[in-house]
């Protein structure tokens, strides 16, 4: 008697294991969850500086990018290592970091600048990395997020994962950006919170024009004003 009760007892959970196992919404559960895990951004880890690698480590320095006999960038930050080859740089707590551009009457202007914990440049591919949260700033407004990559030869922009962006009244926060600093059209994807004074919509896109202080809102678009 008691050895029967004892099986039955766990038989029964054994029963509804099988059963979940063989149910299509539980796989259904489960490859969701893995799809998000795989899709979902992952942070960047923060370059290190190489132990043994040949290079130069400034301390508590303010390093100048040049071009064309004018200054191209430059950084300030707590650490910064640059490899013997001058090929790689890499920049820790960053305070302020400053690139330029030329302007119309052939002087030079301001183009993006941001602090952040780390930011890494590849002086081949002209390609400068920044990480660790950002506090920045372009020409079209400033913005607020985690990680960016930014081409300083194409003035291309790069924002993976969220982004708040701000200028005057209008605020914009999206899940990524891209765009050109020097066409300063930017392009906000994912989902969309648009809030300009009294003024809040949703959707999918935007698109941004700089000089022409416009946008263009599309996809599922929801308005709400308050009177």
């Amino acid at each position: 008697m008691a050895r029967v009760a004892c099986s039955e007892v766990v038989e029964e959970p054994m029963s509804i294991l099988y059963k979940v196992l063989q149910s299509k919404l539980f796989w259904a559960v489960v490859l969701v969850g893995l799809a998000v895990l795989t899709w979902r951004p992952q942070k960047e880890l923060p370059p290190e500086i190489p132990v043994g690698k040949q290079g130069m480590t400034l301390l508590g320095s303010n390093l100048v990018g040049w071009e064309k006999q004018q200054p191209k960038w430059e950084v300030k930050a707590e650490t910064i290592w640059r490899s013997k080859d001058e090929k790689s740089i890499i920049f820790q707590k960053i305070s302020k970091a400053v690139f330029y551009k030329t302007g119309d009457d052939g002087g030079r202007e301001e183009e993006f600048s941001f602090g952040a914990p780390w930011a890494e440049m590849n002086m081949r591919t002209n390609v400068l990395r920044i990480g660790g949260g950002i506090n920045g700033r372009i020409e079209q407004g400033g913005f607020e997020t985690e990680e960016a990559e930014v081409n300083t030869k194409t003035s291309e922009i790069k924002v993976p994962g969220e982004i708040v962006f701000h200028r005057e009244d209008l605020r914009i926060k999206a899940q990524q950006m891209t765009g050109n600093l020097d066409t300063e059209v930017l392009t906000f994807s994912g989902e969309i919170l648009l809030i300009e004074g009294d003024y809040t919509a949703r959707g999918k896109s935007l698109k941004y024009y700089g000089k022409e202080e416009r946008y263009v809102l599309e996809g599922g678009i929801e308005v709400e004003l308050d009177l």
